[in-house]
């Protein structure tokens, strides 16, 4: 589920504020047995289109999540949940 909107401005470019939610739970098919996965984010940020040839976007994520790594250690657990936070910075230069 997501939501954007996009704002047309004569002196700032085109501005793109956007939020999603995603929710998943069950088998992960493309990890090898299929391991059962429980994903629950939210992703909220925004895009700048500066010019045609520019884009700045910044995204921030709030993740709980099944880690998909098996560990062959002792007292290892895998497929372990974890949450977690990330900001994350792109400039796109397109030609």
């Amino acid at each position: 589920m997501g939501a954007n909107y996009k704002l047309d401005t004569h002196r700032w470019g085109t501005i793109f504020p956007f939020a999603r939610y995603q929710y998943f739970e069950g088998g992960y098919k493309s990890a090898n047995n299929a391991p059962y996965s429980l994903v629950d984010e939210w992703d909220i940020g925004i895009e700048w289109q500066i010019r045609k040839e520019m884009e700045l976007c910044v995204d921030y994520i709030i993740t709980d999540r099944t880690n998909l790594t098996a560990f062959n250690l002792p007292n290892a657990i895998s497929y372990g949940q974890f949450d977690g936070d990330v900001l994350r910075f792109q400039f796109q230069v397109n030609y």
